[in-house]
């Protein structure tokens, strides 16, 4: 989700991804659909999507952050639903969830995963790149604030690891809780969430 800037405008965005799909892309002007209720049916014969209308407070932004269900291509006349395990909210992008199978199937072969997780005192990150280039590893907690920046270089293409100790930048232990992993590949991104057991 992206916030109008200025709050006045609406010029927003919010995005929406299962398994490293990108499902569901709202902004001012894009996709074409419809109104029901407080549902926006994509539709490329209706009209563009006017932008989101949040709350002009400069200090909160945004009204409220609503799930309700995800719609699958199910049986016809028949609700499906998805249960989110956890909501992350992040200052900056951090790319789709890939969990900890990692991202296979990716055509580019741009992968990763972490073991062992949940984990107490270190986890190992696995990724692959599909060529040589310049990377960045963070790590995030589930604010969405850094507590880690791992690695910042380049690497050639194939398998990579890392350690993450549980440490944060300033030199303390991680507290219990979710953290997500963040890999930036030139261009592309895919972060993974960890849990910390201490």
């Amino acid at each position: 989700m992206k916030t109008n800037n200025p709050v006045s405008s609406y010029n927003g965005e919010q995005a929406l991804w299962v398994n490293g799909e990108k499902i569901m892309h709202l902004g001012e002007g894009f996709p074409n659909g419809y109104w029901v209720w407080d549902s926006f049916h994509p539709n490329k014969d209706s009209m563009p999507f006017e932008g989101f209308q949040w709350r002009n407070d400069e200090n909160l932004k945004i009204n409220f952050f609503w799930l309700l269900f995800y719609m699958t291509q199910g049986e016809p006349n028949q609700m499906d639903s998805v249960w989110f395990d956890d909501i992350v909210v992040s200052t900056e992008y951090i790319g789709p969830i890939t969990g900890v199978e990692g991202n296979e199937g990716s055509q580019n072969n741009f992968e990763s995963i972490n073991y062992p997780n949940p984990f107490q005192y270190a986890t190992n990150i696995e990724y692959t790149l599909p060529k040589s280039g310049n990377i960045t590893i963070k790590i995030y907690d589930s604010q969405g604030q850094l507590v880690r920046e791992l690695f910042s270089g380049s690497n050639d293409g194939g398998k990579h690891s890392t350690i993450w100790d549980g440490m944060t930048d300033a030199g303390s232990e991680a507290p219990s809780g979710v953290y997500l992993y963040r890999i930036q590949f030139e261009s592309e991104i895919i972060s993974g969430k960890m849990v910390v057991i201490k």
